[in-house]
């Protein structure tokens, strides 16, 4: 059997095991938990239905014993109330109330299971309440002739016979209240009885499951630790002796543990192959080492006969480019030169341009200020033949007026004021002819001024026109001067491209030549550095070789 477990064990992962283990706690946990939550709830639901029983029998016997008091209460105090009255009538309302509240909880009461004890009880409430009731009833009829006698006899039997009969039901009603309280208790101390049973079944419920997990923890650190105990073994043979020769570990399992010293065996072997591996290698890098130190020695020397070749060609291509750098700054010198005078080229032959449209303009209002002036000459010609013509009015109103006088002369006294008039027109054509022959001098004169204008006008035009054909040759004169400007800017502009292409080809192989020489600079380190390394290489390889022989394999 324990044979078949251990089998079993070694077919199951650590993870299967662990959950397995705790799902058995869980499981177990649960079913006790389980077991005491049923067995709290059948306690509390019993606990339950009896304390809801007896707290409704216990209730209906004080409702009882309540309306009892004061259904006595109620007939004592009609003992002293005039009958008829507000006060007496309300009384015997409370009075039979009391009564019918009471026999109503007696009636809820007695419908509720009961034992041979109780049923005597009850069977004595039940004969002394109607026997009270009967003598109560008895004194308020009495009461009800409303005389002193009555009153006497009714307070004799209600503190008598009826008081008496009283007492006897009230005991009978505190003997099954007595009763009830007793039983009440007595179901409580039954069910405390069943919860510390049932406190005991899962106290035993825990400790068990308690005692299996612990089991199972047990068995679970012993499958964990042996095999964890033999691997910490063979590490701290291989730290601290070097001995790989009894790495193989015998774990029977086929879980992680198992997997584990596998890969640690197998790491064992692996290391085994490699310390025969580097003890092979050292001996090679040893032989290496020193092939390699006379190489490097060599390759330093030769390494120093290219730096001085490499230093004075670095010398003469700092000359050419330095003469490469002269040349371009010459042509770009002379590309500015150029677009200077391309820009002066292109702003005189824009003036020019402008020079010629205002001279055309100029033209322009010379030939509309002569053809105003040919204008003017024409109607100052016109205006004369006017003033002609109004000399000549002016000369026949003048004759007229002069006939006028002489007919008003002949007319005596009664033409005295046609002469008036004719006098008066008469100097009217005076200044009239006198007016016209001087805007007649003034019209010559401004034929005169008229025709001296054309003839300035038309000299104007003549040089404007000349002027406009000089600056036209001027503007072809320029514009010829720009294409021969920028043929030159563009012949500089190719001689700076050539002059840049080739100092940045001499740059070039001037950086090339720099990195040459940083690189031979640095192959000389190299050099220098190699050696170093083949003899620390060499000295390593001895390290490592006496490494090596330290372990045992």
């Amino acid at each position: 059997m324990t044979g078949f477990l251990a089998r079993g064990r070694a077919r199951l992962t650590v993870r299967v095991r662990l959950f397995a283990s705790f799902g058995l706690l869980v499981a177990a946990t649960a079913v006790a938990g389980l077991q005491g939550l049923v067995a709290l709830e059948r306690d509390e639901a019993v606990l339950d239905a009896v304390t809801a029983g007896s707290d409704a029998a216990l209730q209906a016997l004080l409702r009882i014993d309540r309306d009892l008091a004061n259904a006595q209460a109620a007939e004592r105090s009609l003992l002293f109330l005039r009958q008829g009255a507000e006060d007496a009538t309300a009384m015997r309302a409370r009075f039979g109330e009391s009564l019918s509240d009471a026999e109503d909880a007696w009636r809820a009461y007695s419908a509720q299971s009961t034992d041979e004890e109780e049923r005597r009880l009850r069977e004595a409430f039940s004969r002394a309440y109607p026997a009270w009731k009967a003598l109560s009833a008895e004194v308020l009829e009495i009461l009800a002739e409303d005389s002193m006698a009555s009153r006497r006899d009714a307070i004799d039997q209600s503190m008598g016979a009826s008081a008496a009969q009283f007492e006897t039901s009230r005991r009978a009603l505190a003997d099954l209240l007595a009763f009830e309280r007793a039983d009440l208790a007595r179901l409580l101390a039954s069910q405390r009885e069943a919860a510390q049973a049932s406190r005991a079944r899962m106290t035993t419920v825990v400790l068990v499951a308690l005692l299996v997990a612990a089991l199972l923890a047990l068995l679970l650190v012993r499958s964990f630790t042996r095999p964890l105990a033999q691997l910490a073994a063979a590490a701290r043979r291989i730290g601290e002796e070097g001995d790989l020769t009894g790495a193989a570990l015998a774990v029977p399992s086929d879980d992680e543990l198992g997997a584990l010293a596998n890969s640690f065996a197998a790491m064992a072997q692996r290391l085994r192959s490699l310390l025969a591996d580097l003890h092979q290698a050292s001996g090679l890098a040893r032989s290496e080492s020193r092939d390699l130190l006379a190489m490097a020695g060599k390759q330093a020397g030769m390494a120093g006969e290219q730096s001085s070749a490499l230093a004075e060609t670095s010398a003469t291509v700092g000359e050419i480019s330095q003469t490469a750098s002269q040349a371009t700054a010459k042509a770009e010198s002379v590309i500015a030169v150029s677009v200077q005078a391309a820009e002066f080229s292109g702003a005189g032959l824009r003036k020019v341009e402008e020079t010629i449209a205002g001279m055309e303009r100029l033209g322009g209002q010379v030939q509309s200020i002569a053809a105003s002036n040919t204008d003017l000459t024409e109607r100052a010609l016109q205006v004369a033949e006017l003033m002609s013509t109004v000399q000549e009015v002016a000369e026949n109103a003048n004759v007229l007026a002069l006939n006028a006088s002489i007919e008003a002369a002949r007319a005596g006294q009664q033409g005295k004021g046609f002469a008036v008039v004719a006098q008066e027109m008469r100097k009217l054509s005076e200044q009239s002819r006198s007016a016209a022959a001087s805007a007649g001098q003034m019209l010559r004169q401004i034929q005169v001024g008229a025709r001296a204008a054309v003839a300035s006008t038309e000299e104007g035009g003549r040089l404007a026109e000349q002027a406009s054909e000089l600056a036209r040759g001027a503007g072809a004169a320029i514009s010829s001067l720009s294409e021969v400007i920028r043929s030159s800017k563009v012949a500089a502009e190719e001689i700076a491209v050539a002059t840049r292409q080739q100092g940045a080809g001499v740059e070039q192989i001037v950086t090339a030549i720099h990195g040459l020489t940083s690189a031979q600079g640095d192959a000389v380190s190299v050099s220098g550095r190699i050696e170093q390394v083949a003899s620390s290489l060499q000295a390593l390889s001895q390290s490592l070789a006496e490494m090596v022989a330290r372990y045992r394999v």
